[in-house]
């Protein structure tokens, strides 16, 4: 028998500190990991990710508290 955790997010505009606290990541290292994302990501309208760039995150970085197993 598998267990199967969902969690639902909403796909809203996010500050760096948001996206961090879904990721359960502290600030630092979600910058990190956007760093490395930048060129897709393109800039940020004021202080806040906005919707097409949230889902980008998400697609690349997986699902907040969802682990896959791969290494």
């Amino acid at each position: 028998m598998e267990n199967e955790i969902q969690q639902t997010i909403v796909i809203r505009a996010y500050s760096l500190y948001q996206l961090a606290e879904l990721y359960s990541v502290t600030p630092r290292v979600m910058k990190r990991w956007l760093s490395t994302l930048q060129p897709a990501l393109g800039p940020r309208i004021g202080r806040y990710y906005y919707l097409e760039q949230v889902l980008l995150i998400i697609e690349k970085l997986g699902t907040p508290g969802v682990y896959t197993g791969e290494d």
